[in-house]
């Protein structure tokens, strides 16, 4: 299936818990306010397509992406192999 990249589609990584709910509500109205369109995993949730699919195909449908890894944590049992400890 061919995609069609957007030119102000942007594709929002977050944590999506409830304490991080105000910061992605301001990244999206900070994206809609000048002209973009935000897309993120949470915009069409009806079981036709499994998540990894679904975030796949909003990923190649967009030219941007805003990736907030601020929540990411290291795995001790992983540090090791990728030369970290």
């Amino acid at each position: 299936m061919q995609t069609t990249i957007t030119d102000n589609g942007v594709f929002i990584n977050c944590p999506f818990d409830h304490s991080y709910k105000p910061v992605f509500d301001a990244i999206v109205f900070a994206i809609n306010s000048l002209g973009f369109v935000a897309r993120s995993a949470l915009e069409i949730d009806d079981g036709a397509e499994t998540r990894l699919v679904k975030i796949e195909r909003i990923i190649e449908e967009c030219k941007y992406g805003i990736h907030d890894i601020s929540n990411v944590a290291l795995d001790p049992g992983k540090s090791s192999w990728m030369g970290l400890s």
